[in-house]
């Protein structure tokens, strides 16, 4: 018997398949590294979007709860005073209920902000066993956001009357650029 010999031909497709399996590697390697940058690329404006809606809620929970830098909720000079201007000639308990609904609102607006920007640690609606964990979950959430709350008051002035809307177009702008970024990411 002879040895059987490959026909020019198969040479040259032999040659030609392992040229394609070789394009394929780099294909895909190219393609890793491309996947890659876009991950990276999509959790960049991901931060950003989360970014702009965070800073957006904080301005307004401010601005809502008569918080400083928009109002100082301990001053009584009325010409300064915005929130404190409505409960002035409140007392006993008119004045606690109000002060007491203030901070429900305030409690509210915390809460809100909490599900919408850090929502580890809540339970589901079916699993009772978890819900000890997300209440101690929300409590240290809740001692964190007003620790924030405490920095930024200490920090930051109160700014004059005429600047508030300023402070809440800037609001409305971030918010805007998030909502922006988002519908432009989807699409």
């Amino acid at each position: 018997m002879a040895d059987f010999a490959p026909p020019p031909r198969a040479k040259a497709l032999d040659k030609d398949l392992k040229r394609v399996v070789k394009l394929e590697e780099a294909t895909r390697e190219a393609v890793g590294r491309t996947a890659a940058v876009g991950f990276a690329l999509v959790f960049i404006v991901a931060a950003m979007l989360l970014a702009f809606a965070a800073v957006a809620f904080l301005m307004v929970l401010l601005a809502e709860n008569a918080r400083i830098p928009v109002d100082n909720p301990a001053t009584h000079l009325e010409l300064t005073m915005i929130h404190e201007a409505m409960i002035l000639e409140y007392s006993a308990r008119h004045l606690a209920l109000i002060e007491w609904a203030s901070a429900i609102k305030l409690y509210a607006y915390m809460t809100i902000g909490i599900a919408l920007f850090a929502p580890w640690g809540i339970a589901e609606g079916s699993n009772w066993a978890a819900l000890p964990f997300a209440l101690l979950a929300l409590v240290v959430k809740l001692a964190l956001a007003g620790a924030g709350l405490a920095l930024i008051e200490t920090v930051s002035a109160k700014f004059r009357v005429f600047r508030a809307p300023e402070f809440l177009s800037t609001a409305f702008l971030l918010a805007v650029l998030g909502m922006l970024i988002h519908f432009l990411v989807r699409h």
